[in-house]
């Protein structure tokens, strides 16, 4: 979305999937955040989060992609890389939202935890964007992941009709 806004004549379309373009929560939670996601626990308390973030159907290599991406996490560097996007402020994806002309699409699953609301969210992105939303029922944070098929049939159609399909 940040290179849509700054470099529009380099991005033709737009599908936004589960994105954070705004802070969300109390100002506290960023700091509690650092705290639980500091070592030596933080690598306990993020496992326990992230099984949060899947629906339902969960695709059949699930716990093995599981796996792999934590196992990712505990090579030298990759902890620490992911506290700082874990902690990162939203804000300047907010504040680049009116600069976006790329025609978007925004999908959601309809089960993404990370927001109290995702359809409201999913809404609010694209209706700042002047774009479209669509829900993939079930799926949590990762549709992409969790529902490959039903997001290739939602971004389909949408860049056929823009004209990059």
């Amino acid at each position: 979305m940040l290179a849509a806004a700054d470099r529009p004549d380099a991005v033709a379309d737009l599908v936004l999937i589960g994105p954070f373009v705004r802070d969300h929560g109390p100002a506290v939670v960023r700091p509690l955040m650092r705290v639980l996601l500091a070592k030596p626990w933080g690598p306990l308390v993020w496992r326990s989060y992230h099984r949060s973030l899947f629906g339902e159907p969960k695709p059949s290599d699930h716990q093995q992609q599981v796996s792999a991406a934590l196992a990712l996490l505990r090579r030298p560097g990759r902890w620490r890389a992911f506290r700082a996007t874990a902690n990162t402020s939203h804000a300047a994806a907010q504040a680049a939202l009116p600069r976006v002309s790329a025609p978007t699409l925004v999908l959601m699953g309809d089960r993404d935890p990370d927001f109290p609301d995702p359809e409201a969210e999913a809404a609010w992105v694209a209706g700042r964007l002047n774009g479209a939303h669509r829900m993939i029922p079930g799926a949590g944070h990762y549709p992409m992941a969790e529902q490959p098929g039903a997001v290739l049939d939602a971004m389909l159609p949408f860049l056929a009709e823009v004209g990059h399909g």
